[in-house]
């Protein structure tokens, strides 16, 4: 293996691994919450820039682009990662076949924009869709460096690359919006953002690709990307199919105001799980062989994203109605209730977000597909009964199937993992209490404000409020989590790796 390729997955003590996958969360969570912070102020103001409808056909464009980039790179990025003996040849063979298909998608869906559009509900979406098209290609030329990055723990060059492309991508949108591009401007931002992305990881990566392939190799990584590949296709399916739905019956308009619901608690999701799930993976990996050790680091894991991701969510839906007018504007006043549907899902997904890493790192991927598959069919059941009440229905699928995998979920790992009930449960208590008390603040609060005070002041004092609710909840049932987080905010800042204490070094009480 060349000199610039990685340790091999078992060459990383665990007490390294802690303090790497410590600080590297850390790190990818500040600059996610930046990134994010960008994003979210881009989507405002082009949703004041643009209509619904724009929104609605670059959705539906989006549907058939997210096939193509979940395809890709044929899950190697994915399988570089987890690959405990990876050679340079192996590397070559994954960039290559991961280029090739890229372009192969480019062409065929470029070629068949006007069809595929029609399909998917909207004939306006063709140009978009030809455009769009590109992604794919783009994506797949830097997925070996982002593989190569993510399995050596380079979270602060990925957190990088994030923000220069998020900023970027915003800064061609915008001005485009300005313009009068309409849907061509949002269109452009995913463009612009891979390319900056792909530049920046390029940039950063020692390792050049060479054409030195083979076919062992390729073989090779497809047993560790094929289950990887379908899981993607399955995700990405339940991601698109309610857009799908809504443009299929409802049209543009409606789709663009629910796609900026999805995206008002979409911004949490990729802040917060995410980042942390970005280093799960590769943590999880390295613990493969140690169970009581990866049980350890997934109630670790769910223990922080809880913390932090249920009082977010809950707190969006809480203050949706104050501050979708406030800040979007009352042309989007139609997407406040799907908003709270979504952020049911929002608070659902930070209890079991890591599932599916762990389910990977312990090479169940056939499990994991065959769950993607059972909710990608119920969804759509859902999503088909949800859609005869407009998009309200729609998102009150998504927060009803999703309380109701919750505990298919958990009997899965239990039997995988060996999860105890009692302290997995025991992971959210505080959490959830911290959530009531902060509903039973701020509600009250937000009827009394309604009218008396401007918008954008009584958003800002209905978030002070539930916030310091909530971190008082925190405070006296769970300081301890409460130091170990500003601990590893505090010691983030270090070049030095070896200060941050093992992942989030929290004392878990794991019945054994």
């Amino acid at each position: 293996m060349s000199a610039s390729s990685p340790l091999p997955v078992d060459e990383l003590p665990e007490a390294t691994l802690g303090r790497s996958a410590g600080r590297s969360a850390l790190v990818l969570f500040a600059a996610q919450w930046l990134s994010k912070a960008a994003t979210t102020i881009v989507v405002i103001v082009l949703a004041r820039l643009l209509v619904p409808e724009d929104f609605g056909i670059v959705a539906v464009a989006t549907v058939a682009v997210g096939v193509l980039t979940a395809i890709a790179d044929l899950g190697f990025g994915t399988a570089i990662v987890r690959h405990p003996d990876l050679t340079d040849r192996h590397l070559n063979t994954a960039f290559w076949a991961s280029v090739a298909t890229g372009a192969l998608l480019t062409a065929v869906v470029a070629s068949a924009a006007g069809p595929v559009a029609t399909a998917l509900g909207d004939s306006q979406a063709t140009p978009i869709l030809r455009l769009m098209a590109l992604n794919s290609t783009l994506a797949a030329l830097s997925s070996v460096q982002m593989g190569l990055l993510k399995r050596s723990f380079r979270f602060s060059e990925l957190a990088v690359r994030n923000i220069v492309s998020t900023i970027g991508a915003a800064i061609v949108a915008i001005g485009l919006a300005w313009a009068g591009a309409g849907p061509y401007a949002l269109a452009v931002q995913l463009l612009v953002g891979t390319a900056l992305g792909c530049a920046m990881l390029w940039r950063v990566s020692e390792w050049r690709p060479s054409l030195s392939v083979g076919r062992s190799e390729f073989r090779d990584l497809l047993g560790f990307s094929a289950s990887v590949t379908g899981i993607r296709l399955m995700s990405t399916a339940n991601k698109n199919v309610d857009n799908l739905i809504i443009s299929l019956n409802l049209g543009s308009s409606a789709l663009g105001i629910y796609t900026i619901a999805y995206r008002f608690y979409r911004v949490v999701v990729d802040s917060v799980l995410t980042s942390v799930s970005g280093v799960s993976l590769p943590s999880f990996a390295r613990l493969q062989h140690d169970a009581a050790a990866m049980r350890d680091a997934l109630y670790r894991a769910t223990r922080i994203s809880a913390l932090v991701g249920i009082p977010l969510f809950a707190g969006l839906g809480l203050v949706a109605p104050t501050l979708f007018p406030a800040v979007f504007g009352p042309q989007w006043d139609e997407a406040i209730v799907p908003s709270q549907f979504l952020v049911v899902n929002g608070v659902v997904m930070s209890v079991t977000y890591f599932s599916q890493a762990l389910l990977l790192a312990k090479g169940r991927g056939g499990l994991t597909l065959t769950m993607n598959i059972a909710r990608l069919i119920v969804n759509t059941l859902g999503f088909l009964i949800g859609v005869q009440y407009g998009i309200v229905g729609v998102a009150a699928s998504v927060a009803i199937t999703s309380v109701l995998f919750w505990p298919v979920q958990f009997l899965i790992l239990r039997r995988v993992a060996g999860l105890s009930p009692l302290h997995y449960l025991r992971q959210v208590v505080v959490p959830v209490i911290g959530m009531i008390a902060m509903a039973a603040a701020v509600l009250p609060l937000q009827t009394a404000l309604e009218g008396q005070i401007p918008g954008l002041l009584a958003l800002v004092t209905l978030v002070a409020a539930g916030a310091v609710v909530y971190g008082l909840v925190a405070f006296v049932f769970d300081r301890d989590t409460l130091r170990v987080l500003f601990s590893l905010l505090r010691r983030s800042r270090s070049t030095d790796s070896s200060e941050v204490p093992t992942a989030v070094g929290i004392d878990t009480d794991e019945d054994q």
